[in-house]
């Protein structure tokens, strides 16, 4: 049962807002390309945003719905589903799939960035780290840091999958409960719900899955360094001593 939208307005009578049907997944993915903080990926961990950087990226599984990362370099595979099309015993598996092809299709990390830049670039008329740069708001150095932590994840096979439509059912999230709790998969489900208010649109978000994953999530990203970052950290964390052992294997390597 879902609460009720009331919206009350100074000198006018409360108004209820009735749920908004979604009618195409095409409308899922545009909405998502467009308002990627729409997905409360926050949950999993604090302060994460999401930039969707490509839509219907190749895989040899066919085209994944949207490709998106966050500041940290956690890629996401994200395939939108209506409730009333979607075969719920397969949904997983098929982002799942997906996650696989790309794991399997760009070994190496440079191929996957330049398979991505074209993409981006139709997206935002500008490059993948001229938009990772004006989007979270870093410099050149970390861009690159950040694309590399994208390109390691990808190698590795590390990939958040999201499941995203207008209404998950109770089984559904069983399944993602179960698979995060019994694997080393990161999967989430989004839920969103619309509603409209004469031009205005109203989305209530319910990310399903943080609750069985939380830390490992968190943990599970990795971070590559610049030279200047890595000394600069090691600074930071470590004694005199151990900051001269660190630079003289740093110079060694």
């Amino acid at each position: 049962t879902r609460m009720p939208i009331i919206v009350t307005r100074p000198g006018a009578k409360a108004k209820r807002l009735d749920r908004e049907a979604v009618t195409a997944e095409k409308d899922l993915q545009n909405y998502i390309a467009h308002n990627p903080e729409c997905l409360p990926i926050d949950q999993i961990q604090e302060d994460l945003r999401l930039l969707v950087l490509a839509r219907e990226f190749p895989s040899a599984s066919g085209s994944i719905d949207a490709l998106g990362i966050d500041q940290e370099g956690n890629v996401y595979v994200i395939e939108t589903k209506l409730y009333k099309n979607a075969d719920k015993r397969r949904v997983l598996a098929q982002v799942l799939d997906y996650g696989a092809s790309i794991w399997r299709s760009y070994p190496n990390p440079g191929e996957f960035l330049a398979e991505l830049e074209p993409r981006a670039d139709a997206m935002f008329e500008k490059s993948v780290r001229i938009q990772i740069r004006e989007f979270f708001g870093v410099d050149v150095e970390e861009a690159d840091d950040l694309l590399g932590v994208m390109g390691q994840n990808v190698e590795a096979g590390q990939l958040r999958f999201v499941v995203l439509m207008d209404q998950i059912d109770d089984r559904l999230k069983d399944l993602i409960a179960f698979v995060n709790a019994n694997s080393r998969f990161a999967l989430f489900g989004v839920e969103l719900e619309f509603y409209r208010d004469g031009d205005s649109v109203i989305v209530i978000p319910r990310l399903h899955g943080a609750e069985s994953k939380g830390a490992s999530v968190a943990a599970a990203g990795r971070r590559s360094w610049a030279a200047a970052k890595f000394l600069e950290d090691a600074e930071s964390r470590l004694s005199l001593n151990e900051i001269g052992a660190v630079r003289s294997l740093y110079e060694f390597s």
